[in-house]
């Protein structure tokens, strides 16, 4: 039996024998360049890179990526997935290091930077348009800006005291959220856990609350531009009527009905979740679960039969025309169609044994197996996937291109225009053909190979040729 050293050597000089363009030592390294299109593989599945017209990706899977997207000018890079993911591109930059840190960085439309530091759960550092920093030191001491849906937030030993504002109205918390006080922004509010709570907003009526969240009640001030009247003994029973809209529930959430004057709107739910229905212009659903359902909610339609058993839903505008179902969440299927360019694209999930994506230009994917039951191209199927794709298809409508790739490329088809290569095992077992150019069969790249080129027959013996014709080189290779 040959020593493991020689064996390696015997591929790696085959890999180097190979045709131009192309250097197959697989899986030890793997290059080829075809057109405005690389693709290297070292140790596959570990490193490698790939660089076309639209994107170039490199790494060292699953431990570090970068991609960047050359048309949006964006990169993204990943170091063991997720829990580090840094993404740039002219406007906006993110950086998080999972569950430690984030950051953000974003300009304002004259230009000034929006920045974000969080140091999970303690230290919040940033700057916020116009100029302003802010600095918080979490449960001690702080104030933060534009961060957590509101415009400023102040808190000294949290939950002790805590104010925040968001559009002209303040909010003051002790002990949070047991008591509050609000003012500003055409609302004020307090409240004193369990024992009470106050809402009113201009132009409506008081809410009220005792020992909530049991009883609820509204008093009129006489300035109410619609009059509403409301009162709850949670859960027993309540009701909420204004000019607009008539509710009523009894051991709530198993029965509730609500209707609007004047027009055709109603809403039964009861027995919840069983049956529900309602009617508006833009919403009409019809419910028994988990045996029936139909929704109709603005221009889509939603059925679905024995839930979760199978689900379909449809949508169409101007533009689009959107088509899905799926069995058990299993097995999916997603078609978008354009309406202006006449293009489709489609989406199939088979979990976890495959899935299946068409582009609009024609060009096809299909992977297996496919552990994810959900698309994440840009996150663990980026980073995770080559390791779980026994079968792998690919194929490139705009370069005339495809592959077949099975038991993780143990065995590689690859065409290019008339330029078909079969292998085993890289370089070890491989076929060529290419009509009217030329015809081959090669064991470790030449150490046995049988063919024809340009009319004439070809054979070679331990990387010695015996007999040739005229030296023409394939296609796919001048290209």
């Amino acid at each position: 039996m040959p020593p493991p050293a020689l064996v390696l050597g015997l591929i790696l000089m085959a890999g180097c024998q190979s045709h131009p363009g192309r250097i197959d030592a697989w899986p030890f390294y793997y290059h080829e360049e075809i057109g405005d299109h690389k693709t290297t593989e070292i140790m596959w599945p570990i490193g490698g890179g790939t660089k076309d017209p639209k994107a170039k990706e490199s790494g060292a899977w699953p431990f570090y990526t970068k991609r960047t997207e050359e048309e949006r000018n964006e990169t993204s890079t990943h170091a063991f997935y997720p829990l580090y993911n840094r993404r740039t591109d002219p406007a906006y930059e993110k950086t998080w290091v999972l569950p430690f840190y984030l950051g953000t960085k974003s300009f304002t439309a004259d230009g000034r930077p929006d920045i974000d530091h969080t140091f999970f759960p303690l230290v919040f550092i940033g700057t916020s348009p116009p100029e302003q920093r802010y600095f918080a030191f979490f449960p001690f001491y702080g104030t933060l800006k534009d961060r957590l849906a509101r415009d400023e937030i102040f808190f000294v030993m949290f939950p002790l005291y805590s104010r925040s504002k968001l559009h002209g109205h303040t909010a003051n918390n002790m002990l949070f959220p047991l008591i509050a006080w609000t003012y500003g922004g055409g609302r004020t509010s307090s409240r004193v856990l369990p024992f009470y709570t106050y809402f009113h907003k201009e132009g409506e009526p008081e809410l009220w609350s005792v020992l909530w969240p049991i009883v609820h009640f509204s008093r009129s001030t006489g300035e109410e531009q619609i009059p509403r009247s409301l009162f709850y003994i949670f859960p027993l029973f309540g009701w909420d009527n204004s000019e607009r809209e008539h509710k009523w529930t009894i051991l709530w959430p198993f029965f509730s009905y609500g209707r609007r004057p004047g027009t055709d709107y109603y809403n039964w739910t009861g027995p919840w979740p069983i049956l529900r229905l309602q009617k508006d212009r833009e919403i009409s659903r019809t419910q028994i679960w988990p045996f029936y359902g139909h929704v109709y909610n603005r221009g889509g339609t939603t059925r679905w039969y024995m839930w979760p058993v199978y689900r379909d839903y449809y949508k169409e505008t101007e533009r689009i025309v959107k088509r899905e179902w799926s069995i058990l969440f299993l097995l999916q299927n997603r078609i978008f169609e354009d309406k202006k360019d006449g293009t489709t694209e489609v989406r199939r999930l088979g979990w976890p044994l495959f899935r299946y994506f068409r582009r609009p230009d024609g060009s096809e994917q299909l992977h297996a197996l496919s552990p994810l039951p959900y698309w994440n191209e840009r996150g663990f199927e980026r980073n995770y996937s080559r390791f779980w794709r026994i079968v792998e298809y690919v194929k490139d409508a705009e370069r005339d291109e495809s592959s077949f790739r099975f038991i993780w490329r143990v065995v590689r088809y690859d065409r290019y225009r008339q330029y078909k290569t079969f292998n085993v095992l890289g370089p070890l077992f491989r076929y060529e053909r290419e009509p009217e150019v030329q015809t081959k069969f090669s064991i470790l790249g030449g150490l046995l190979s049988v063919g024809s080129r340009g009319g004439a027959p070809v054979f070679k013996l331990f990387y010695i040729p015996f007999a040739g014709g005229k030296d023409v080189a394939p296609a796919a290779e001048a290209n």
